[in-house]
């Protein structure tokens, strides 16, 4: 039988050896690219979240980036732009590297979320804190962002303060703040709730399955639709608010995008006002009246005029409360 000579052996020796390195080189490099796409992948949503909501240029690392940045992204919404990076994937890195969860935005607004109950905690003004929002454990329940109940909280502030929020939340008078509103519209799909008492006692109700309000470079833009409730007599999903309040920036009587300086005209209250000469029909920020009557100064008060069809009325008082639309 004849020896196969040692040249042949080492030659099939070699391709061997050669063939398992080419192999090792093509996983490493997969492994690579994948692990480029995937930082990548972080380092996208990072800049696009920084860029379309205006949160500080931090200069650290993307894991340290990561703990800062809250997204709540139990599933991917396709109705916000802001939104628009495999959030769901983003989430799943938060869940299983266990970070605590906080966002600090420019305007140091902080959103801190409980890690035990999944509760929201949101900052309004500079020393107020309101606890256990939009609970994921739990039933959900109405969240109030505007209530007018007393006298005693003057609603003539500037923007600032509307987007920062203000009031006293022990006495149910306050406004969250424009840039907590726009942040948990944006996070949530959220519904909206109106409640107006009149000074009969009377009270109506007004509900809204769509309710968003942009950021602050649009200023605070109004998206609402689909009404149901019986604050007008509608038998349509259109009422005063939606028509002719849907799409208006917010307004202050230092910062305003209407013709006239339409909060200075109504009593200095911040809203969304319309941008022709009426300013429009739906005032909830104006002056509460002091008196049983309901009177108030010529376009100052809380107004609903298709329910109160008199401007010198102001309501008793007045709720704004807003709710996560309930899972599918």
């Amino acid at each position: 039988m004849m020896a196969t000579p040692p040249s042949v052996t080492t030659i099939e020796r070699f391709c061997f050896i050669f063939i398992q390195i080419l192999f090792y080189i093509i996983l490493t490099s997969i492994f690579y690219i994948k692990l480029e796409q995937f930082t990548g992948k972080q380092e996208k949503l990072i800049k696009t979240i920084l860029r379309n909501n205006s949160y500080q240029n931090l200069t650290v690392s993307s894991n340290e980036l990561l703990k800062k940045l809250f997204l709540q992204c139990t599933k991917c919404v396709e109705r916000y732009p802001c939104i628009t990076i495999d959030c769901c994937h983003f989430n799943l890195f938060l869940e299983h590297t266990g970070y605590p969860l906080l966002i600090k935005h420019r305007h140091s607004i902080s959103y801190k979320q409980n890690r035990t109950t999944k509760c929201l905690e949101l900052e309004i003004g500079s020393n107020q804190k309101l606890r256990d929002v939009f609970c994921h454990n739990q039933n959900q329940t109405w969240l109030i962002i505007q209530s007018r109940q007393t006298v005693f909280e003057n609603f003539n502030r500037s923007w600032l303060e509307y987007r920062n929020g203000f009031g006293n939340l022990t006495t149910n008078d306050y406004w969250l703040g424009n840039e907590n509103i726009h942040w948990l519209t944006t996070m949530y799909e959220c519904r909206l709730k109106i409640i107006l008492t009149d000074w009969y006692n009377e009270t109506r109700y007004a509900v809204y399955d769509y309710f968003h309000i942009t950021n602050e470079d649009d200023n605070y833009r109004l998206l609402i639709d689909d009404y149901h409730g019986n604050i007008e007599t509608t038998n349509n999903k259109i009422n005063s608010l939606i028509l002719w309040h849907n799409k208006a920036e917010f307004s202050t009587y230092d910062r305003y995008s209407t013709l006239l300086n339409c909060p200075q005209l109504f009593g200095g209250g911040g809203w969304w006002y319309t941008s022709d000469l009426s300013c429009g029909r739906v005032q909830l920020n104006g002056h509460l009246a002091t008196h049983q009557d309901g009177l108030v100064p010529f376009n100052t008060g809380i107004m609903w005029l298709s329910w109160k069809n008199d401007r010198h009325y102001s309501f008793r008082s007045v709720r704004m409360l807003i709710k996560q639309k309930t899972k599918k």
